[in-house]
Formats: structure tokens, C-alpha cells, sequence
């Protein structure tokens, strides 16, 4: 997410070897890799322990996925006004919806980073096949 709504993630190292892999080689597939990868990154954000607490209102369906084309930036979270700090809450907080709990974006970063690597390899790797 962004530094205005509290959460950043630093994936500078990885970043700058796929940005410049991906704009030497396959831009195009590279762009639509990331969106996809945010995709699953929200979805394993809903479906993972600790999940989205999806009982406190719609946080839920606030997700979003935004691929900056040119900078091949991904950037992925959830943009409602509570999001930030449901998500820096303590284990002992009253969570409503079992599974859920804090970090529940910032840990799938962690916990499947390699996961999310391999996704994205293979994703622009099925491209050069179709080429």
C-alpha cells in the first residue's frame, strides 16, 4: 500500500531486478503478470490466515490494483478509512470473523513471497510460449 494510509512494504531489490528484466524484454506481459499477482495477493489477503476481517464493514470489497505501466509499479491494499489500522491491530483485538486478525495483507508478502515470484515467472514465462 502507500505511506499515506500507514502500511509500505519496501520490495526494492526485487523490483528493480524484474523492472528492468520486464522493460528490456516484455513490457506488455509484465504489466498484466503484476495486475494479476495483485489479484491473487488480495485474494490470498481474503481466503488466508490471518484474513481480512470481513465482518467490520466492507473493507473487503474496498481492494485495489493499480499497475503503473510505465514505472511497472504494482500497488495493492484496501483504501477504506479503517483499513490501516485494523490491519496494525493487536492479536488480543476483539476479531469478529475467525481467521482474521492483523497484518492480514503485509503477511501473505512474507509468508508466500517465493510463491509470488514463481506466479509471476511462469505468467510471463506461458507468454514467451505464445510469442
Amino acid at each position: 500500500m502507500s505511506r499515506e494510509t500507514g502500511f509500505y512494504m519496501d520490495a526494492t531489490d526485487f523490483t528493480k531486478t524484474f523492472n528492468k528484466f520486464a522493460k528490456e524484454t516484455v513490457p506488455d506481459l509484465a504489466a498484466q503478470a503484476q495486475f494479476k499477482l495483485g489479484a491473487l495477493v488480495i485474494r490470498y489477503a481474503l481466503k488466508r490466515v490471518p484474513k481480512v476481517p470481513r465482518e467490520i464493514g466492507d473493507l473487503q470489497a474496498s481492494h485495489v490494483i493499480e499497475v503503473d505501466e510505465e514505472k511497472l509499479i504494482l500497488t495493492v491494499g484496501f483504501n477504506k478509512e479503517y483499513a490501516a489500522k485494523l490491519h496494525e491491530a493487536p492479536e488480543t483485538w476483539n476479531w469478529t470473523l475467525p481467521g482474521s486478525g492483523p497484518k492480514y495483507l503485509e503477511s501473505k508478502l512474507v509468508m508466500y513471497r517465493n510463491d509470488f515470484v514463481k506466479f509471476v515467472t511462469e505468467l510471463i514465462g506461458k507468454g514467451f510460449s505464445h510469442a
